[in-house]
């Protein structure tokens, strides 16, 4: 099952789709490398919080707490879990100790199915790609950071539509104060709930991040309608033209985007 969603996910790529965000660095080392020679273990990538805890506790002990520490039951079944059945946790070994325990709890208590991804996602030699250059790894397994839209990046291939009424270019305007206004927006908290300009590009094309390959473009027509509709498989949004003012045109594309966060069919 793993190997047909590796090779899913590499056609998509392949094909300008979206990256895979969320992975944790040593998980894309691995599927990148295929070995865990290559992979740079990191404490806040295991996935457990009461093992991601214990494994702390041993990092920041040494002695006899470390020795007293690797006598509880929590610490010792977590070693013996990992391979380290009846060895004493001191001080010459702990680096080694903790090494293991991340490989473990990180890679190995998953290495099947990490495995029959990689088999799948390097099929067509996607993963000997990745290992010419960082950057490219950056944008096919993207940071949280990474998938951030921005104006910069939207601007050049959002394209309007003749605008050869007055309506029209007043909701053009609309528009474009609009993506700036999303831009300057931060990311909902908690109950909060914001349009940003991922947002808007989901609405638009069902995906809120920007696709490795990036699209042609982004439509933008007009229609004499109270709400704005997008076609996702188009990439193009109809805007409302029978708004006066400004905040009467924001208002509703906060509403429908915000009432429809999946294809934006509205």
């Amino acid at each position: 099952m793993y190997t047909m969603v590796g090779r899913i996910v590499q056609h998509s790529i392949i094909w300008g789709g979206p990256g895979l965000p969320g992975l944790a660095r040593s998980v894309k080392d691995y599927i990148v490398y295929g070995s865990t020679d290559e992979i740079n273990l990191d404490i806040h990538d295991v996935p457990d919080y009461e093992i991601r805890r214990n494994i702390k506790s041993i990092m920041s002990s040494s002695g006899k707490e470390l020795k007293s520490l690797g006598q509880t039951a929590d610490i010792m079944n977590m070693l013996a879990d990992a391979g380290f059945v009846q060895r004493t946790v001191n001080d010459s070994c702990k680096h080694y100790c903790i090494q293991q325990l991340l490989l473990h709890n990180i890679i190995k208590r998953r290495q099947e199915e990490l495995d029959q991804f990689r088999n799948g996602f390097n099929s067509l030699s996607l993963a000997e790609v990745l290992r010419t250059s960082s950057e490219i790894v950056r944008i096919i397994f993207p940071r949280q950071t990474d998938t951030i839209v921005t104006l910069f990046e939207l601007s050049p291939i959002i394209h309007f539509d003749d605008a050869d009424t007055t309506e029209k270019v007043m909701t053009a305007d609309f528009f474009t104060t609009y993506l700036q206004e999303c831009d300057r927006r931060k990311e909902s908290n908690g109950n909060e709930r914001k349009v940003t300009l991922g947002k808007v590009l989901q609405f638009i094309t069902g995906c809120p991040t920007m696709p490795p390959l990036a699209y042609d473009s982004i439509q933008v027509t007009f229609h004499v309608q109270q709400l704005p509709v997008a076609e996702t498989c188009l990439q193009e949004i109809r805007l409302p033209t029978i708004y006066k003012t400004y905040e009467d045109f924001r208002d509703v594309m906060d509403g429908a985007i915000l009432s429809c966060e999946g294809f934006g069919l509205f």
